[in-house]
């Protein structure tokens, strides 16, 4: 028995993960590319937050990493985005304003994995892998998890 042994459509349906994950950080940052040289979207030399969900999320991971959250104040501590973001913080060598700039498009781009594992569950995986493009870019969910 090979442990290491994949299937030919399994590692097609990681492929087309990928590739969907992909084309939605791309899709995401055209945002970054189009406003890199306008300062005003910028606060000491780095990205501004420009969404709501973003400034919620980071509210809870800054109250994480310094200590400071009360019982029953509106800080989202308890809640998973806040806590992968203080984790990430701790773990990798970024500043605090990078990682919750880019955490809503890395997080809002695995909506595609969902989709993609449908589509494969129903036997009509290019079906699923075009749902999770046109799901990963749709207006309303794209507007929330910009970066």
């Amino acid at each position: 028995m090979n442990l290491f042994k994949i299937e030919k459509s399994s590692l097609t349906i990681i492929g087309l993960i990928v590739l969907a994950f992909v084309f939605s950080m791309l899709v995401r940052m055209i945002w970054v590319y189009q406003f890199s040289d306008f300062e005003t979207f910028k606060f000491a030399g780095q990205f501004m937050i420009n969404t709501n969900d973003g400034y919620f999320w980071a509210e809870g991971a800054r109250d994480l990493l310094m200590g400071t959250s009360q019982l029953h104040s509106l800080s989202p501590i308890m809640e998973a985005p806040s806590w992968l973001t203080y984790v990430i913080v701790k773990l990798l060598p970024f500043s605090f304003e990078s990682i919750i700039f880019y955490m809503p498009a890395f997080l809002g781009s695995l909506i595609v994995v969902p989709m993609i594992l449908i589509g494969q569950n129903l036997k009509i995986p290019e079906v699923g892998f075009l749902a999770a493009l046109l799901a990963s870019i749709a207006v309303s969910y794209y507007n929330r998890t910009m970066v």
